[in-house]
Order: C-alpha cells, then structure tokens, then sequence
C-alpha cells in the first residue's frame, strides 16, 4: 500500500522545492543534486535519518537513471571503467544499508545514531558543495595501468559504503576518481558517474523497500514525481543557463545547507 504523508509545514514546502531543484540540476547538469534526497526526507516529511537513506537512495537511484539514459545516448558514457565500480560498489551499499546501519548502537556518546548520520550528511555536504564551486580539472589521458581495475573496485567499494550509510549517491567520490584516476574529462566522469549511482543506489535502496511503511513509501514516489518535473524543466531550458554558474549557485546553497544541518544537530537536537 501507499498513501501520502503530511508535509511538515515550512519545512515541508522547501522541501518540495528542494527536490523541484534537485531534479532541475540533474537535467541542466546531469547530475549533484542528489544530495538534497536526505534532507528532503529527514526535515520535510520528518523520517528519522536512518529510515529516510532507504527511500533517500530510491530517488538518487530512479534520477540518476533517467541521467544516466541521456548521457549513454550521447555518448559520454564508458562502460568500460564503469564496470569495476559497479562491481565494488554495488554489494558495499547493500551490505551497509542493509546490515551495518540497522547494527550500529543507538547511541554515539552525547548524540543519537539518526543525529551522527546527519552529521556525517552535513560534511559530506559541504565537501559536495565545494567540488561544485571548485571542481576536478581533466587529468591527462594515460593508458590504462594493471592495477587500474583493482584501484576501481576498491574506489567503488568506497562509494557503496558511503552511499548505504548516508543515503546519497556518492558522485563527490566517484566524479573525482573517474578524472583523476581513470583519466575521463568532466562530461564522461559525469556519465560513468551516474550509471555507477544509479545501478548502487537502486539496488540498496530497493532492498529496504518491503520495510518501509505506506507513508514513506508515498513520500518516496512524490519527492521522485517532483524531481522528474524538475528534471524535464531543467532540460527544456538548459540552452538559455550557463552550466557553469548554476553548478556554483547551487554549490553555495549547499554550503548554507549542510552548515545549517550541522548546526541544528550539534547544538539545537
């Protein structure tokens, strides 16, 4: 069963926005809006953090796809170095969603697990909001080392288990590597990016689908409704922006974002 749970007030409505924003990211873009998932669920429809990564990695999950499809279709994305961070990836997000998080203690000294977890967020965040105001230049074009696939699945598993502790998809990882490490320019890390994001995420985040309750499950498909909304404007106008602004504009709102998290957990919880 679903049904639609109540918003929670102001909060509720930003957050709708929120995710308004977040899908028109994704089509201006291709991607880094994903980390506004968490917030949605946690402060708009007042899901404990914990609850909230399950359906929080359906919508990265269902966005990046649907990203993921358009850049395939142009081109930009290499299947090749996807691949070992799938393979990585993959099992790590299902292993910690589904294992690790539920069997961490309750308590973390003077604060609670759902407040660690968005503390954890907040940081993770603000190192996003940075990569969008600073990111990776291209590294140069190398050919590929031995040992290139061994580093790929061990960044992978590192996205994973970043992605099933704190519900996002883990491109603040997975972009700098594909650069740095695999040698691809922007659009392509970008691409490989989200077909990586979207293959973990829906695979940790479905896992915890039989749990959720009709409420969170309704919550879920409607924060995903709008994003697609979002998405589709982004896309319809994307000629008219300057890709460039908007990734630092929406970097900044982040920052102010994650830093609000950080202070209402810290010092007002």
């Amino acid at each position: 069963m679903i049904s639609l749970p109540p918003l929670e007030g102001v909060a509720g409505v930003l957050s709708l926005i929120g995710a308004l924003l977040m899908g028109g990211l994704l089509g201006v873009m291709g991607g880094g809006g994903s980390i506004m998932s968490v917030p949605i669920f946690v402060y708009g429809f007042g899901i404990a953090a914990t609850t909230a990564t399950g359906p929080s990695l359906l919508v990265v999950g269902a966005t990046a796809a649907a990203g993921a499809l358009n850049a395939h279709r142009r081109g930009l994305v290499h299947w090749q170095k996807a691949i070992p961070f799938v393979l990585g990836a993959t099992p790590m997000a299902v292993l910690m969603k589904s294992v690790v998080v539920p069997a961490l203690p309750d308590q973390w000294g003077p604060i609670t697990k759902d407040q660690g977890i968005l503390v954890i967020f907040s940081f993770l965040m603000l190192a996003s909001g940075r990569s969008m105001i600073w990111p990776p230049k291209s590294a140069q074009h190398e050919a590929p080392r031995p040992d290139r696939i061994l580093v790929s699945l061990a960044l992978g598993a590192s996205v994973g288990a970043l992605a099933g502790l704190v519900g996002a998809g883990g491109g603040l990882l997975a972009v700098p590597a594909l650069v740095l490490i695999c040698g691809l320019d922007m659009p392509e890390a970008v691409g490989t990016s989200l077909v990586i994001i979207a293959i973990q995420s829906l695979a940790a985040g479905g896992s915890s689908w039989p749990s959720l309750t009709p409420e969170i499950r309704g919550a879920c498909l409607l924060t995903l409704a709008i994003a697609f909304v979002g998405m589709f404007v982004g896309q319809s106008v994307a000629k008219n922006w300057k890709p460039a602004g908007l990734r630092k504009g929406f970097g900044i709102f982040i920052w102010i974002a994650g830093t609000a998290i950080l202070i209402k957990e810290i010092l007002f919880s």
